[in-house]
């Protein structure tokens, strides 16, 4: 029986030329890899559209912290998503919010896909 293996994926969010930046801006996982998001920046705010992960969402499908979160999907096909990021710079009290093409994407392949 072959053993599965998954991979945990980091995004970070950085503040670049007065926007936040999703570095890297694609991941394609597999169902059950990992994902954390974090900023050595400032306080990062995350938006998934749609939500990817086993892990409940709350009510904005947002995360906010540095914890580690497990891609899902059930299948038969990919599951694509869409990430919006924002940032409040160190120093700052005001959060700016990702320019054109420095959101993140990406998909969920079902169980059996590689």
């Amino acid at each position: 029986m072959p053993v599965s293996v998954s991979t945990h994926y980091k995004i970070e969010i950085q503040f670049q030329k007065g926007a936040a930046v999703a570095v890297p801006n694609n991941v394609v996982a597999n169902d059950g890899d990992t994902l954390e998001i974090f900023s050595n920046d400032g306080i990062f705010r995350a938006k998934f559209k749609p939500w990817p992960f086993a892990e409940p969402a709350n009510p904005n499908n947002e995360v906010a912290n540095s914890g580690s979160l497990t891609f899902k999907n059930d299948g038969p096909n990919d599951r694509p998503f869409e990430l919006e990021c924002y940032i409040t710079p160190t120093g700052s009290n005001v959060e700016v919010a990702y320019a054109k093409g420095s959101g993140a994407d990406g998909r969920v392949r079902p169980p059996g896909t590689s």
